[in-house]
This record gives C-alpha cells, structure tokens and sequence, in this order.
C-alpha cells in the first residue's frame, strides 16, 4: 500500500515580488516625507562646500581656526570632548544626509 499526500506548492515567486514592491511603495510614499529644516549657521552647506558663514577667522562647526566640516576631515582630537562643538558636527552631518536623501527622492 501506498500513500499518497499533497503537497502545496509554495507561493509563486511573481506574488512575493509584487508584496515586495507594494511594501516599498508605501515606505517611498510622498506623503511620508518630512522636510528636514537646515539650520541657519550652517546655511550653504553641501558635501564639498562649507557654511557661508565659515571663514579665515574660523570655522561654524568647529568654532576653532580649523575647518571641521563633517565631509573635509570632521573635528579634531581635542574637541571631540567639547559637547558644544560635537553638537554642530552632529547637526552638520545630519543635514548632509537629509540632503542626500531629498537628493535622491527629487
């Protein structure tokens, strides 16, 4: 005697990649965006270009005579304990990838 069992067969693969595709189309949906305001001291800054305000006499973001531009070098050895100057950075490079990001979507 033998027994015979069914054995359904698993999903097509076509329904998981239209599942797939439906699951990204709500993450990437318009609607979801926030704009991400820049802060006003670091306006004009890009991943190659520093704040307008930035200068010879010093720098926004490291508050020092050297630039510490998150894409350029970021800050130096000393200041990574000043909690101020690790703020900027911070809100430097988050900036940046915002704009990477809105980059991307437009």
């Amino acid at each position: 005697m033998t027994d015979t069992t069914t054995i359904e067969a698993p999903p097509t693969k076509r329904k998981a990649t239209r599942r797939k595709k439906a699951r990204r189309a709500r993450h990437l949906a318009p609607a979801a965006v926030k704009a991400v305001a820049i802060p006003d001291e670091l306006a004009g800054i890009t991943n190659t270009a520093c704040p307008l305000e930035c200068g010879p006499k010093g720098c926004v973001i490291s508050g020092k005579p050297y630039c510490g531009h998150p894409c350029k070098g970021g800050l130096q050895g000393p200041d990574m304990i000043d909690p101020a100057a690790l703020d900027r950075a911070h809100r430097a490079k988050t900036a940046l990838a915002h704009m990477a990001v809105d980059k991307r979507r437009a």
